[in-house]
């Protein structure tokens, strides 16, 4: 029968299909039986651990996978099954060449070190410890990060791997070392620590590391302390960021064969020329601006990000408004560009600062130069950034930034009393507790802060703060509103703005 013959001729099919791919498999097994270990630890070398660990077939792929030299691909520990996995990894994938240790989730923990931070060690100590040692078997190792691991106290073996080229240490608070210790990383040439309080050391304990190291960023580690210029003889160092710690110096000292081959360089506060330098007066931050201005023309990549700043033990630094949370003074100096040209200009810390006028040490270049044209484009960029602080080229007295910051359209005194007349002082909170009982939380924001919390109806409120709009806003939001308005099925709810309600109007169709 047809139908019979029909489904007769989809098993045969099936069966053909099973049987082809039957053949398939059983030629690549084939194909790697001919292989040699050496062979299948090649093939290997192009696969991420991960893709190894499951290659692992048959006891020859097992024993390949074991002298593979696995590539540089990260592996990261940051859970207690990625620890259970690298634990296998040690034996089955030993020449790992790169590894992050993270944290391993709630409850769990590095079994603390010599010398651990006893408070720790008691707020974790009914916590589940894994054993950081078995990273030594991974003596392939050439990079190591550690990031926020849960660690405690000083680990010798993390710093016991010939052949480590990058070390990267980040936020690791309990972890205590020296920087002694790298001595036993020669042939590292990257080195990473940032945000770790318990580093101490100094930084000429790093010529031992002389012919290798390229790049250095010691960044938000204070105790670390030295002279910069211990590094200046550095045949192939790079990059260099020393911010935030105790390092001190003078880049006066820097000599035409000092850092040879320096390409980036950021310095910590307290070095002449560092990065946050603070200055006792306006006129010294303009000396060494001018010697950091003749640096960068010979030197031309370093310092390219400089920044300084007036101290607040300058007689010439304030604050202009102390309820703000940056200060609105244009306490800090920075280099600016335009094309070629390089100048200085004070302005505040906001991320979009509120800048004063530029003092340019470059002339105007030829307006039949090459990047004139780039030039004029940024020009116009740099003086559209100037606002409230036009045609000052320094900071203003205090006397004259108050008038800026204070000015008769923008009473702050008059509108927060209005604020207050129109509504309640939230005094505290008044909880009601089992049995009937009442407990009372007095409102601390007043003291905290110098302010109360005031409860307003919004309506109040919408009402008020649009009156404190100018007219040409509210002009502006009438002609959004109209443009709106017009190409609305439901205009005809939308009528103009007149002077007599524009409050309420205006603050309703922001708010609906």
């Amino acid at each position: 029968m047809p139908p019979r013959r029909q489904n007769n001729q989809k098993l045969e099919e099936g069966q053909n299909s099973n049987e082809a791919a039957g053949d398939d498999d059983n030629l690549t097994t084939s194909a790697i039986e001919r292989l040699g270990t050496d062979e299948i630890a090649f093939i290997f070398g192009f696969l991420p651990p991960e893709d190894i660990m499951s290659a692992r077939l048959n006891k020859k792929m097992r024993d390949a996978a074991k002298t593979t030299i696995v590539p540089m691909t990260q592996f990261l520990v940051n859970s207690v099954d990625k620890y259970n996995a690298i634990d296998v990894m040690t034996i089955a994938l030993p020449n790992l060449q790169q590894i992050e240790i993270g944290y391993l989730g709630s409850g769990h923990k590095y079994i603390d070190g010599y010398d651990p931070d006893e408070r720790m060690a008691a707020e974790t100590i009914n916590f589940i410890s894994h054993d950081i040692e078995i990273i030594c078997n991974f003596e392939m190792l050439r990079s190591l990060v550690v990031n926020f691991a849960p660690l405690n106290g000083r680990y010798p073996l993390l710093f016991n791997f010939p052949l480590l080229n990058k070390l990267s240490i980040t936020t690791n608070w309990k972890l205590k070392w020296d920087l002694e210790v790298l001595a036993g990383l020669p042939v590292l040439k990257e080195l990473y620590l940032n945000d770790n309080k318990q580093l101490t050391g100094n930084i000429n304990s790093l010529k031992v590391l002389r012919d290798t190291l390229a790049k250095v960023e010691i960044i938000d580690c204070m105790k670390v302390e030295g002279s910069f210029m211990d590094l200046a003889d550095f045949p192939h160092l790079n990059e260099l960021n020393l911010c935030h710690t105790a390092v001190i110096g003078d880049v006066r000292e820097i000599g035409a064969h000092d850092f040879p081959v320096l390409k980036s360089l950021s310095l910590p506060k307290d070095v002449y020329g560092g990065n946050g330098q603070e200055f006792l007066s306006v006129s010294d931050a303009h000396d060494t601006i001018s010697f950091l201005y003749s640096f960068r023309k010979q030197r031309p990549p370093l310092l390219k990000y400089w920044s300084g700043k007036l101290s607040v033990d300058s007689f010439d630094w304030y604050d202009a408004d102390r309820r703000a949370v940056y200060n609105p003074a244009p306490m800090y100096v920075v280099f600016v560009e335009a094309g070629s040209r390089v100048g200085y200009r004070w302005e505040t810390a906001h991320d979009v600062p509120m800048a004063c006028e530029v003092n340019w040490l470059d002339p105007e270049p030829d307006r039949y130069s090459s990047d004139y044209e780039m030039y004029i484009e940024e020009l116009q960029e740099i003086n559209g950034q100037v606002d409230i602080y036009r045609g000052y080229h320094q900071p203003p007295t205090r006397d004259e930034s108050l008038n800026f910051i204070s000015s008769p359209s923008d009473n702050y005194d008059d509108v927060v009393q209005k604020v207050l007349d129109m509504g309640g002082i939230l005094e505290g909170n008044v909880m009601m507790m089992p049995g009937g009982q009442t407990m009372a939380i007095p409102d601390t924001v007043q003291s905290d802060t110098g302010m109360p919390q005031v409860l307003v109806r919004w309506g109040v409120l919408a009402s008020f703060l649009v009156e404190q709009l100018p007219e040409d806003v509210v002009g502006m939001l009438e002609k959004i509103l109209q443009d709106i308005s017009s190409s609305d099925d439901n205009s005809q709810h939308v009528s103009m703005i007149d002077s007599s309600r524009n409050a309420n109007y205006v603050m309703h169709h922001l708010i609906h």
